[in-house]
């Protein structure tokens, strides 16, 4: 509570002095150095420690939430080495503790969705999915595994890598001792950045947001970095079961990875949660199809080109039963999808009921 003498007049004024704790997210440029607020003119040292970095957090005294305020980059001498070059302010100045910020990223815009055409069929939406930031994964791995994961990228083969993994974005954060982490998918091997499949102990009990694996995809193939994401926008707006994805800054051994988009690994999980609202049921769940696009001239376009596996290219389509092994045989796998492109090209919409 504050007190003003004026003439003839006591003023009392409420705003009284508090403990506000600031939260960024932020990578040190150099062993030693740190980060901290500027707040009133007064710069306070934030702290982190191996269970909440890259997060660093820190109270400052006698200040309230309508103070505006700058993060600032520390060398260890406690010094200033950069500051922002905006001021931030509480959205709420009732607030005794900001949101997890990020350092030199200036606070979110709400992104207008795309009108819900027809019903959402989506599940629980997840609060990881979200269109309105960008989140950060910082995973740790043995440098020397995870370098010889990197430097040989075409081969399949190779078994994941361990490595810690830590999930934040404004309200949350999440972290998990350990995950297994190998490249993904086939064309996208062969850019500089590749795609990253993470995958979580479910016999531990561990999924991120009841999803036992995601995936980082690096869109390496795509300059806007937007055409994956404007098709999950897409198919949720008409009423059509898609992966989820959102943004995120992807951190490995505290360097920047880069701009990924997270996104749900289609495989059994999914489809039960996604179609079969979470049933462990036994339900027929049919087959998996992964339509590649790498090989110059046979990119995969849904057209018929015969009644047998052998008439498509074999890089092209793979499949993976998920369900009766019977439907597609190891020297027919595409059995189920070649049926399925024999009805495209004969439906005719001309017809009453398309037949």
């Amino acid at each position: 509570m504050r007190f003003y003498l004026l003439p003839g007049l006591l003023a009392v004024i409420s705003g009284a002095l508090a403990d506000v704790t600031y939260n960024v997210v932020g990578f040190p440029a150099t062993d030693g150095s740190s980060f901290g607020v500027s707040v009133q003119g007064k710069v306070t040292k934030f702290t982190t420690s191996p269970e909440t970095f890259p997060l660093w957090s820190g109270k400052v005294a006698g200040v309230t939430a309508s103070s505006k305020y700058r993060y600032v980059s520390l060398a260890a001498d406690g010094s200033v080495i950069e500051q922002e070059s905006f001021s931030r302010a509480f959205a709420n100045t009732q607030d005794t503790a900001t949101l997890n910020e990020v350092y030199m990223r200036k606070p979110s815009k709400k992104l207008k969705k795309l009108p819900q055409v027809y019903s959402d069929v989506r599940p629980k939406p997840s609060s990881a999915f979200d269109d309105n930031q960008i989140g950060t994964i910082h995973m740790t791995a043995d440098p020397t595994a995870y370098e010889e994961m990197m430097a040989d990228p075409l081969n399949e083969d190779r078994k994941a890598i361990k490595a810690t993994f830590k999930f934040i974005n404004t309200h949350t954060t999440y972290s998990v001792a350990e995950a297994k982490v190998k490249i993904s998918g086939h064309g996208s091997r062969k850019f500089k950045k590749v795609s990253l499949r993470i995958k979580f102990d479910e016999d531990k009990g561990e999924t991120f947001f009841n999803r036992p694996i995601i995936k980082c995809r690096s869109s390496s193939n795509d300059p806007t970095q937007m055409r994956e994401k404007v098709y999950f926008d897409i198919l949720n707006s008409v009423g059509v079961p898609t992966a989820q994805g959102a943004y995120v800054r992807v951190y490995v051994n505290g360097k920047p990875y880069g701009l990924c988009l997270m996104a749900e690994d289609i495989e059994t999980p999914y489809i039960r949660t996604t179609i079969h609202g979470g049933s462990l049921e036994t339900k027929e769940l049919g087959s998996l199809y992964q339509m590649g696009s790498h090989v110059i001239g046979y990119e995969a376009s849904l057209m018929y080109n015969g009644s047998k596996t052998a008439d498509y290219h074999p890089e092209i389509y793979s499949n993976k039963n998920l369900g009766d092994p019977t439907k597609n045989t190891k020297e027919e796998p595409m059995t189920q999808l070649i049926a399925f492109l024999k009805e495209l090209m004969e439906y005719d919409p001309t017809m009453a009921g398309g037949e």
